[in-house]
């Protein structure tokens, strides 16, 4: 049989996700956020129900009843977390460091529970990494950002020798030094947070593998910081011409009164937030090829991704200009069409070879992480 490519097809339409999204969001809101598992869970049934790959769709198969309870807990640890912020702030302090030092078991079983109720086909997934795997990774992370910061010392203290009389440098040394190195070690926890997540998940008995190098991934986050930072001088700098272009640089009241009236101060309205989604969509599809182009399943079956930046940047632009003019009623639409952009770009070669024997995943019971994770609105599904 000829090894063949296949790509990911996603059917969901935006009309479609619109009436679901709205059903949600006032169901949620007269039920006072209870219906919020039963929300999520439609959501991800069509969005899963709508990916298809070699034939074969996804599915979402968590019970919306038991994420309830979860759900219940959330909102409850919530509730006197915000009455000890008015009344009992020590309180508060100690429950947010619980929080926080918990946050990675939470995280973990978040994964867990997204994947062992997914499916592909009657294939179900999972996820194998430990909570205290991950708290290593958290810890050897906290390990480096103290030894950035004896190494920024030591240089800003032989800098201070050699030049005894250049206390400025010093601070200067000390500062790049310290900066350079702290992103060094940002860089190296997501990193290691790829391999984690990545090279344990799993799909039936196959496991997924990630071989991202920390080299390739600290390259990449230069040039995002480059293009950051070079966007933010292009800013400032058509910031200032257009503020000298008439009277030299005029009072805040002026500025406004010229932007209402369609001049050229209108600019700097529009071009932040115009600037800030272009590159947060250039990031978003640049690392989205970056971590699938180097993802295989069983060490067999490679993912290829191709997402067009010029595209992808444009069709996030147009997302967020119809978003923001239609008081967020385009959200929907626009998730719907990143999403296909994405899925769309994405191949997985060698389909019609994966044969293996499947053992069972059941699905995990971690729902009162997952709602916490919900509440928090963030997204852990694959």
């Amino acid at each position: 049989m000829q090894p063949t490519s296949n790509h990911f097809q996603f059917h969901g339409k935006g009309a479609e996700f619109f009436k679901i999204w709205v059903v949600n969001v006032l169901l949620t809101i007269v039920t006072l956020s209870l219906y919020r598992p039963w929300a999520r869970v439609r959501t991800k049934r069509y969005l899963y129900q709508n990916t298809e790959i070699n034939g074969q769709r996804f599915d979402f198969h968590a019970n919306p009843k038991s994420m309830l309870v979860g759900h219940v807990l959330v909102m409850v640890a919530l509730a006197v977390f915000a009455v000890c912020s008015l009344f009992a702030a020590p309180i508060a302090a100690l429950l947010t460091v619980v929080f926080w030092f918990a946050f990675p078991a939470l995280l973990v079983r978040s994964v867990r529970f997204n994947l062992s109720n997914t499916s592909i086909g009657n294939v179900r997934m999972g996820f194998s990494g430990s909570v205290g795997d991950y708290y290593i990774v958290l810890f050897k992370f906290l390990g480096m950002l103290i030894l950035c910061g004896v190494l920024a010392g030591l240089l800003g203290g032989l800098t201070g020798l050699v030049f005894a009389d250049a206390p400025t440098l010093k601070m200067l040394i000390t500062g790049l030094s310290l900066v350079v190195l702290e992103a060094g070690a940002i860089v190296y926890l997501i990193w290691k947070q790829a391999l984690f997540f990545g090279n344990n998940a799993q799909f039936g008995d196959m496991q997924f593998q990630s071989e991202l190098r920390y080299s390739i991934l600290l390259r990449k986050a230069a040039v995002w910081v480059a293009v950051y930072i070079g966007g933010i001088a292009a800013v400032i700098a058509i910031a200032i011409v257009v503020m000298i272009s008439g009277d030299g640089f005029p009072n805040l009241v002026t500025m406004i009164g010229r932007a209402a009236s369609g001049g050229p101060e209108l600019l700097l309205v529009i071009l932040p937030p115009l600037a800030f989604w272009a590159y947060k969509a250039f990031v978003q599809a640049s690392a989205h090829n970056l971590y699938w182009n180097h993802v295989n399943l069983n060490h067999r079956h490679p993912f290829k991704s191709a997402l067009p930046l010029g595209s992808f940047i444009g069709l996030s632009l147009i997302n967020g200009v119809l978003t923001l003019c239609t008081f967020g009623l385009y959200y929907p639409v626009a998730k719907v069409k990143i999403i296909a952009a994405k899925l769309e770009s994405l191949s997985l070669g060698d389909c019609d070879q994966l044969v293996a024997e499947f053992k069972p995943v059941e699905p995990s019971k971690g729902m009162v992480a997952d709602s916490i994770f919900d509440s928090l609105n963030i997204d852990l599904a694959l």
